[in-house]
C-alpha cells in the first residue's frame, strides 16, 4: 500500500454511447464497460490495466482513478490470487481464504470474484470521545504528577505507575510498581477515578484494556487484564493455594478483584529493555488481539508466546521464539505483532490460525512497546534508546516519530495522540503525549 495521490471523485468518459461500449473502442487505461458506457474504474475486473507508472487508487479523494504513486494521498496494493478471489487495491488475502479490507480501509466491496477496498479516509476521523487530563488534582489541590495517584481514600500520593492503556471509549487504565499492595486504577473521560486493589505485593508490570480497529469492539470493564511480575529476589508475599508471584490477572468487575488467573510455573527475567532487574522479569507482551483473545510472552518460560482464556483460566502455546518476548500488539484480526529481545518484530497467526511467525523488521535495539495506528496502519514503537520510531505495514518506511524524554512505553488513545509514559519506578512517573499525523 502506498500513500500518496490527490485529485477529484471517479467520473466517467472514454468511448461508447451511441456506438455502444466495447472492448475495442474503450480502451483508456483505467475504464471498463459497464452497461453501454465506458466509465472510469480502475477497480472493476474488466477494467483496463493502468497505464506504466501509476496505480489503481482506492482512497476517499479519487476512488477508481488511475494516478502517480507520489501524487498526495494514493492508497493501493497489487491485486493478488486468494482461492477463487483476487484481492485487489485495499484488501490483503486472509488467513481463512477470503479478502478483508486493509486499513485504511474500513469496508470492502467485491465485484464478481475481485475486491477491492472502500471508505478508505486520507484524513484521520474526528474523534469520537477523549480521555480526562491525566494530571489528576488530589484532594490537596496538588498537581499528583500524572500517577494516577490521589490521597485519601484511594490510598497513598506515592502513585507509581508502571503502564498505561485505553479502551475505544477513551477510559484510561494504569497499574502501579509500589511498596506494599499494587492497584489498577481507572480514568473516565469525565475525570471519574475507579481502583481496584492487586494480590498483596506482587508488581504490576502490563495492563491491557480491550483493544479494536474502527469500532469492532466496544469493550466493557470486565476486559481488563494485568500481569504480575514480582523477581524473584524481591521478596513478594505469595498468598493462595498454589500461588505464584508472576503471572496474568484479569479483574472481576462484580467481586471488585484482581485475583490471579494463570500463575507461572517458573520465574523468568531477562537482561532489557529497561536493565533493570526488578522490572525486567515475568510475563511481557500483555495483548487483547483482535479476536477478543489475550496474548502474552514469558509465563513460563522466555520467548514462549500464548493465547490466554482467563475465564477457564487456560493457555495456549503458539509459539516459542528464540529469545524472550518484549512487548505484542494486534495487527489485524488473523495475526498479533510481537517483539523480542534485541529488536526484531514477527507477526504471528492467533488462536486457530495456521501458519508460520513472519518477520518484520529488525529494529536497532529492544522495544519497550509496541502499538498499531487503527487509522493508517503504521506501527510504532518505543525502544530502549528512548526513540519513538513508526514504520509501515510491510516493514518498510523506517522513520523517527518522537524522542521520549526517559525510558518508558507509549500507547495510542482513541483522541488521535501517542502517549509516553515514563515508569513511575523506579522513578517519579510522567505522561506526554504527541499528536499522530492527520493526513496519509
Amino acid at each position: 500500500m502506498s500513500a500518496g495521490g490527490s485529485g477529484g471523485m471517479m467520473s466517467s468518459g472514454g468511448a461508447g454511447g451511441m456506438g455502444g461500449c466495447s472492448k475495442e473502442n474503450c480502451v483508456t487505461p483505467g475504464y471498463a464497460c459497464v452497461g453501454n458506457e465506458c466509465i472510469e474504474d480502475c477497480r472493476l475486473p474488466d477494467a483496463n490495466p493502468c497505464s506504466f507508472e501509476m496505480v489503481c487508487d482506492v482512497g476517499d479523494q479519487h476512488p477508481g482513478q488511475c494516478v502517480a504513486p507520489a501524487d498526495g494521498c494514493v492508497i493501493s496494493n497489487p491485486p493478488a490470487a486468494c482461492g477463487a478471489l483476487t484481492c485487489g487495491p485495499g484488501t490483503a488475502c486472509g488467513a481463512d481464504g477470503s479478502c478483508y479490507p486493509t486499513l485504511p480501509c474500513t469496508q470492502m466491496n467485491c465485484v464478481g470474484n475481485s475486491c477491492f477496498g472502500q471508505s478508505c479516509a486520507c484524513n484521520r476521523p474526528a474523534p469520537t470521545c477523549s480521555p480526562a487530563p491525566l494530571g489528576m488534582l488530589d484532594e490537596t489541590g496538588t498537581l499528583n504528577d500524572f500517577t494516577f495517584s490521589r490521597c485519601g481514600t484511594l490510598g497513598a500520593c506515592s502513585g507509581g505507575i508502571f503502564d498505561l492503556d485505553f479502551d475505544p471509549s477513551c477510559n484510561a487504565y494504569g497499574v502501579t510498581m509500589i511498596s506494599g499492595t499494587d492497584y489498577l486504577r481507572k480514568i473516565t473521560p469525565a475525570g471519574v477515578i475507579t481502583e481496584w486493589a492487586g494480590v498483596t505485593n506482587l508488581n504490576m508490570g502490563e495492563v491491557a484494556a480491550l483493544q479494536g480497529i474502527n469500532g469492532t469492539f466496544g469493550g466493557t470493564i470486565e476486559d481488563v487484564a494485568l500481569s504480575y511480575i514480582c523477581c524473584a529476589a524481591c521478596g513478594c508475599i505469595i498468598s493462595g493455594p498454589g500461588g505464584s508471584p508472576q503471572g496474568v490477572a484479569l479483574l472481576d468487575a462484580m467481586a471488585g478483584t484482581l485475583p490471579m488467573q494463570i500463575p507461572s510455573s517458573t520465574f523468568t527475567s531477562g537482561a532489557g529493555p529497561f536493565g533493570n532487574s526488578q522490572i525486567d522479569t515475568g510475563p511481557y507482551g500483555l495483548s487483547w488481539g483482535l479476536d477478543r483473545v489475550l496474548y502474552v510472552g514469558n509465563i513460563d518460560k522466555n520467548g514462549e508466546y500464548y493465547a490466554l482464556d482467563l475465564k477457564t483460566q487456560s493457555k495456549a502455546l503458539l509459539q516459542t521464539f528464540a529469545s524472550r518476548v518484549h512487548a505484542s500488539a494486534p495487527f489485524d484480526k488473523f495475526r498479533m505483532l510481537v517483539a523480542l529481545e534485541g529488536g526484531e518484530v514477527f507477526l504471528v497467526p492467533i488462536a486457530g490460525q495456521q501458519g508460520t511467525p513472519i518477520s518484520l523488521i529488525k529494529l536497532p535495539t529492544h522495544v519497550t512497546s509496541l502499538v498499531r495506528d487503527t487509522w493508517s496502519g503504521r506501527i510504532y514503537a518505543e525502544l530502549a534508546n528512548m526513540s519513538i520510531v513508526s514504520f509501515a505495514a510491510d516493514g518498510t518506511n523506517l522513520t523517527t516519530f518522537q524522542t521520549a524524554p526517559a525510558k518508558g512505553r507509549i500507547t495510542i488513545a482513541p483522541d488521535g495522540y501517542v502517549y509516553h509514559l515514563t515508569l513511575g519506578h523506579p522513578t517519579k512517573a510522567e505522561i506526554v503525549r504527541w499528536e499522530l499525523p492527520t493526513t496519509l
